[in-house]
């Protein structure tokens, strides 16, 4: 071979390596979409991925280096809602279209005449109205959440409500418009609905509803604990579960903000000139019973003090005592008789009768026309339909141990019994009380608490050194008492509260307040 014939042959070689890399560079520009370096070359420039926007908006597609592009779609949530073959690349989205308080998704892609180019897909918050931005609908909570609300781009908003099953919840005339929700108050297992309403001078808006379900392990929670100044005997929460009054023998009353009760915190101490041994409340105004200083009534109002108003010397000792408003009258077991006061306008004492008693008195309670009281020999109900001229219905219940707490709800009484533990008396038939079921608890049972649960009833009980004990009570079913939980309180539980789903107790050196979920 000649020479010149080797150089022809390479020449041709070449020519031909070169056409197959043409040919496979070809086949590869019609492969789509490209690598991540060609889809780095395309981007939206504007809004940033994450924003939160409203009303409407100037989507920009930035196309970078690439050059012969013959046209721009733009993508919203999956559908083609803009074209353009001429840059600049913008497109003004009126943002009513699409649901507010959802993530919404954008990218775009850029034609070229023989490939195309996507750029990455970004996400906003659209927020045209009210709407519940935390939690998201379908979420599982547990305890304790809060919940956001989002007013999007209204302006002139006067107020927001916040409502869960229905039920009003919390109202803010301030953004950020936040609410701390304890979920004790409601039913575990089961969604619950939330949703908002946005006031105007003239008009309102309403959020979506969206449902969340509240899952917390079943059990007795401690929810707080809270350190007390003096010995807690006795508590009392407000009627809307902001505060809480413990009764702190020596050092008086001690009021906390327990509006989270996650954190209570204190707020003031009343100093009383008694021991103060018993505590109930009504409205703004809170009684005391200071033992043998008699009983003393104090306006709360205000968040950073009590304002005395009144005194009454009671005969003996002042053990214990409940307000009925139904008719203004403050009921006293005062050691050896029951005493009656009547509260005037300005909350001052008026006394209106009483009525002696031949054994020492521990506790009091109010239903209807009848106080039922608690005595060392047993239980005694007497008629206050007249409350100046009280008068005792039948003789005395009598039981084997004292009664040092009672509680009467309906047609029943239920008794604390100290080492006799718990009972449960039926009082439809005046004048006789009927036994329905009793227990003997671990401790010393002190005081009980009562919550109506349809086909069974729920009782709590502070039973002294052995902490809370919790029972089902089957009426229906031969009267039948079920011990449920028990949690030691490590201290000695006196007292206990039962209220919208949260129970309190007062354990000597501290106050704590607990759930229990079934």
């Amino acid at each position: 071979m000649r020479f010149s014939d080797n150089i022809n042959m390479t020449n041709k070689s070449l020519l031909i390596l070169a056409l197959l890399l043409a040919i496979s560079d070809l086949i590869g520009c019609n492969n789509k979409p490209t690598t991540p370096m060609d889809q780095n070359k395309i981007s939206i420039s504007y809004p940033q991925s994450g924003a939160t926007i409203g009303d409407s908006i100037t989507v920009i597609v930035s196309a970078g280096s690439i050059a012969g592009i013959t046209r721009i779609d733009l993508y919203i949530d999956g559908d083609s809602v803009f074209t353009d073959a001429n840059p600049p690349y913008r497109y003004f989205w009126s943002t009513h279209n699409v649901q507010s308080g959802v993530s919404h998704s954008i990218y775009a892609v850029a034609w070229l005449a023989d490939t195309s180019y996507i750029s990455d897909s970004i996400t906003v918050m659209v927020a045209n109205k009210i709407f519940i931005s935390y939690p998201q609908s379908g979420a599982t909570i547990g305890d304790s959440i809060t919940v956001i609300v989002s007013a999007g781009s209204i302006t002139g908003i006067t107020r927001i409500d916040l409502y869960i099953d229905g039920d009003s919840v919390f109202t803010d005339a301030n953004p950020p418009y936040r609410y701390f929700w304890s979920t004790h108050n409601v039913q575990s297992g089961v969604s619950h609905s939330v949703y908002a309403v946005a006031w105007l001078a003239d008009t309102s808006y309403i959020s979506d509803s969206i449902t969340v379900m509240v899952e917390i392990v079943s059990g007795i929670h401690i929810i707080s604990e809270f350190q007390t100044t003096g010995s807690a005997v006795k508590l009392i929460p407000s009627d809307n579960a902001a505060r809480l009054y413990v009764a702190a023998s020596d050092n008086g009353v001690e009021a906390y903000d327990i509006s989270n009760p996650y954190t209570p915190f204190f707020l003031y101490n009343i100093n009383t000139n008694g021991s103060a041994v018993a505590v109930d409340t009504w409205q703004e105004y809170l009684f005391i019973a200071e033992g043998s200083n008699g009983v003393s009534v104090w306006n709360v109002s205000n968040p950073d003090s009590a304002v005395f108003m009144d005194r009454y010397d009671t005969p003996e000792g002042a053990v214990n005592l409940e307000f009925d408003p139904s008719d203004s009258m403050l009921y006293i077991a005062d050691s050896y008789s029951l005493q009656i006061l009547e509260m005037d306008a300005l909350f001052h004492f008026d006394y209106r009768g009483s009525l002696q008693t031949a054994t020492a008195l521990n506790d009091i309670a109010v239903n209807g026309n009848y106080v039922h009281l608690g005595s060392a020999d047993g239980l005694m109900i007497a008629d206050v339909s007249n409350p100046s001229n009280p008068a005792y219905v039948g003789g005395i219940y009598h039981t084997a141990t004292p009664i040092v707490g009672l509680l009467s709800f309906a047609g029943h009484d239920y008794l604390a019994k100290g080492a006799g533990g718990i009972e449960i008396v039926s009082f439809g038939i005046l004048p006789s009380p009927e036994s329905q079921a009793d227990f003997n608890t671990n401790g010393a049972a002190q005081m009980i608490a009562f919550r109506n649960g349809g086909d069974s009833d729920y009782i709590y009980v502070a039973d002294g050194i052995n902490g809370v004990m919790i029972f089902n009570y089957l009426e229906s079913d031969s009267s039948r008492i079920v011990s449920l939980e028990n949690i030691d309180t490590q201290g000695y539980a006196y007292d206990i509260v039962y209220q919208a789903g949260l129970i309190y107790v007062a354990d000597n050196a501290r106050f704590l307040i607990l759930r229990y979920v079934e």
